[in-house]
């Protein structure tokens, strides 16, 4: 118990290992009074390398394509709209997965990481084959 108050007063960047994220860094944290929009939620996430390159790869895409400066922010929040159609498939493909054990963020589970990932991210594109498309606002 005094370990779990040890470490939540931690701030994440003190946190014992890299590549485990606090249990509360996922909460949301709503904007504060010096954020231009209240509605705003902020969130953190923890990427590998690998990921971390993918992500700065779309945002660097999406840039270029639209000639902006846009966010990281921008192009997630598009993602997961485009992502709203796909939740009936979505639930549909993980139910064919089934039920499978989380693997642990200890070092050296990094294989065994990946092959869960890889076996969500499977579930994931073939639910969004199935996405109705998002329609513009006119």
């Amino acid at each position: 118990m005094a370990a779990a108050r040890a470490i939540q007063r931690m701030a994440p960047s003190q946190t014992l290992a890299p590549n485990i994220e606090p249990a509360y860094a996922s909460a949301p944290r709503h904007a504060t009074a010096g954020c231009r929009d209240a509605r705003l939620t902020k969130r953190e996430i923890v990427l590998t390398p690998e990921t971390d390159a993918v992500l700065n790869q779309l945002v660097d895409i999406f840039r270029q394509a639209t000639g902006t400066r846009l966010s990281t922010s921008h192009v997630i929040r598009a993602m997961l709209v485009a992502t709203q159609g796909t939740t009936d498939a979505l639930r549909e493909k993980l139910g064919q997965i089934g039920s499978v054990r989380l693997p642990s963020n200890a070092g050296g589970r990094e294989a065994e990481r990946g092959r869960f990932e890889m076996l969500l991210a499977s579930a994931f594109t073939a639910a969004m084959r199935q996405a109705r498309p998002v329609k513009p606002p006119a």
